[in-house]
């Protein structure tokens, strides 16, 4: 009788310890994924801070012939055209790194309005395997999407 009770007692036992082992790796993927998550909007607003500086110090060299800038085959900044993406204009894609993220951004051309505002700014960050993307719209960021 005392054999029965005492693998019974095992058995629940390594059953409550099992469930408490699953409950603290869910727990730790999950502060993973949060963190990746801040890594991934901390790049997304780097980019964006990129783009928009590089707007202020290169823009009086842009016109509208070349209302952009791109990176060349030298890793060299340089006057370009737009391209027309999702049917508007917009500056070539511009990829860089933070840390252990990446970020891509494009901006609106020089001389284009984007909507009722001077400069429009989207930029995506990845961490991981996650990516925010973030819209700036003269300095102010106007929205904030997770890209899964």
């Amino acid at each position: 009788m005392a054999l029965p009770v005492t693998l019974f007692a095992m058995i629940s036992s390594m059953a409550l310890a099992g469930t408490a082992v699953l409950a603290t790796v869910d727990a730790q993927h999950g502060a993973t994924r949060d963190d990746s998550s801040k890594r991934a909007i901390a790049a997304a607003d780097a980019g964006a801070n990129v783009a928009r500086a590089r707007q202020t110090r290169y823009a009086f060299i842009l016109n509208e012939s070349n209302p952009c800038l791109r990176v060349n085959a030298e890793g060299k900044l340089e006057k370009s055209g737009a391209e027309v993406v999702g049917g508007q204009q917009w500056c070539p894609a511009i990829q860089g790194t933070v840390g252990d993220a990446s970020y891509v951004y494009r901006v609106s051309p020089v001389g284009l309005a984007c909507g009722e505002n001077e400069l429009c700014v989207v930029s995506s960050g990845t961490a991981g395997e996650l990516t925010r993307r973030i819209e700036v719209v003269d300095g102010r960021i106007v929205s904030d999407t997770p890209i899964d």
